[in-house]
């Protein structure tokens, strides 16, 4: 399981980072989910990925057991972290 998700990240982050490295200097990447995306701690395999190439990568997570997207689009913070968070 942990190397399909891995391999899955791969994709994502070279389909996200071009051949020239980011002007920004940190990659800022918001996690929205539930304990599937906590479980595993996937905002710092994703993280740890883009280090591995070189890139600053911070990430936050917001994520409650057992919730629906339609849940996380009526929490405050979801809302005002997409808003106002600055996420790439």
């Amino acid at each position: 399981m942990v190397t399909e998700v891995e391999d899955c990240l791969s994709q994502v982050a070279c389909g996200i980072i071009t051949k020239e490295k980011t002007v920004k200097s940190t990659l800022r990447i918001l996690f929205i989910g539930n304990s599937h995306t906590y479980y595993n701690d996937m905002p710092e395999m994703v993280a740890r990925r883009f280090r591995d190439e070189g890139y600053d990568c911070q990430t936050t997570m917001l994520a409650h057991p057992r919730w629906y997207l339609k849940q996380h689009v009526k929490e405050p913070d979801v809302r005002y972290n997409i808003r106002y968070g600055q996420y790439d």
